[in-house]
């Protein structure tokens, strides 16, 4: 299942703070309101999107306890811009990855 296989990747007691992890999602995000979206899993109820999908907020949460520091996330899905998730203070994360852009100008 898709919730167990996210839990696998960033709740892995055996990875070091120097490994890097990729998270990668391309399908359907789903809004369940205003403030809280879902990554759909193919077997989604749309009316308890929570039951089988996977929140933001749950996805945001593993990344913040995750052993790693370095974990790149990239979400192809509708409401992917709502989604809040960094591993340290969200300005931080943006001025990192515009210093990253425009050295590789």
């Amino acid at each position: 299942m898709m919730r167990d296989a996210i839990y696998d990747l960033f709740d892995n007691i055996q990875t070091a703070a120097n490994d890097t992890l990729l998270f990668y999602y391309s399908g359907y995000g789903i809004a369940r309101s205003r403030d809280d979206m879902c990554l759909s899993s193919s077997d989604i109820n749309f009316d308890s999107p929570k039951r089988r999908g996977f929140t933001f907020y749950e996805l945001a949460s593993l990344v913040q306890d995750s052993n790693s520091i370095r974990i790149v996330e990239i979400l192809g899905c509708c409401y992917s811009g709502a989604a809040k998730i960094s591993k340290g203070d969200e300005d931080d994360a943006a001025t990192i990855a515009t210093a990253a852009i425009e050295n590789k100008s």
